[in-house]
Parts: C-alpha cells; sequence; structure tokens
C-alpha cells in the first residue's frame, strides 16, 4: 500500500509540472489570439509616446570636476565604478582617494536639482546616477581633524564653506 501511495504522489507531482509547463507555453500564444481580436474589434492602437532614450545610453561623458577653485574637464565613462571615479581624479588632484568626498550635482536648465555624496558608494556604477553632460563633479579634501561642523554650500563656484 506505502508503494501505491508514493507513486500515486509522484505522479500527481508530474501532473502538475506538466500542467504548469503547459499553461507557460500557451499563455503567449492565447495572449496574442486576444491581441487579435481585440484588434479587429476596436482597431490598431496608437503609440502612446515617443520616448528619447538616448541620455540613458550616453556611455562617455565630458563633465567638469571642481576642486579647491580649479575647474577640469574629464570625459567620464559612465559603465565605470565609483571607486574608479576616484583613482582618476586623485590622480588630477594629487591627492589619495581616500582623502576624497566627492559630490555628484544633477542639473537641469542650470538649476541644481540634485546633490549627492558618490564617495560612499564606492562600487556602485556611474549610469545610476543619470549622469547628464551638464552635470558637475565637486571634489573637497577629507579633513576630519578639528572639524565639528560642516555647512556644504553649493551656490558659489563648488566651494565647500567650514565653521
Amino acid at each position: 500500500m506505502r508503494g501505491a501511495s508514493n507513486c500515486f504522489t509522484c505522479d500527481l507531482s508530474f501532473s502538475c509540472s506538466v500542467l504548469i509547463k503547459l499553461e507557460e507555453f500557451l499563455t503567449p500564444v492565447v495572449a496574442s489570439f486576444r491581441y487579435f481580436e481585440l484588434e479587429a474589434v476596436h482597431g490598431k492602437l496608437d503609440r502612446l509616446a515617443e520616448v528619447d532614450m538616448s541620455v540613458c545610453t550616453q556611455l562617455d561623458l565630458q563633465l567638469d570636476i571642481l576642486f579647491q577653485g580649479r575647474k577640469e574637464r574629464l570625459e567620464v565613462n559612465t559603465q565605470q565604478q565609483v571607486r574608479d571615479l576616484l583613482k582618476t581624479i586623485s590622480n588630477i588632484v594629487g591627492l589619495p582617494a581616500s582623502k576624497l568626498r566627492v559630490f555628484h550635482q544633477m542639473i537641469f536648465q542650470g538649476q541644481v536639482i540634485d546633490t549627492s555624496l558618490m564617495s560612499v558608494f564606492p562600487k556602485k556604477n556611474l549610469w545610476t546616477y543619470n549622469m547628464s553632460p551638464e552635470d558637475i563633479i565637486i571634489c573637497d579634501h577629507k579633513d576630519t581633524s578639528g572639524m565639528t561642523n560642516a555647512i556644504v554650500s553649493f551656490a558659489g563656484e563648488g566651494k565647500l564653506e567650514r565653521d
């Protein structure tokens, strides 16, 4: 009797898996038939919108890098990670990457709409910041000795003010 119940359970689980696979296979076919039925009744659908995704797929950007009043133009590949950008910037400014704080300023039509501290996420890919050619990278020397309060001001030339 035990063998029969195990066999029944085995057949039942096999049957269920076959039904699931059959449903996965037939769903697109049934959906396409339904689409054509609806198209015959209501006519062909118009496109809802034209979306320009070229900004999202842009790999290389020319960005301004600000550091202590200096401004450098740098070509940035958005497929790289933040730590790769930190290495490049550290070579330009002459400080180790561990001593830098790097901010990304998102600019839209000349207005700063977002500022984020990039250097705390070294493994994050640059494309996740939705960078555009208008954006600015601001660097600051990480000085923790004797600093109690820090006020970050992005209104000027990209300089950071301290109390």
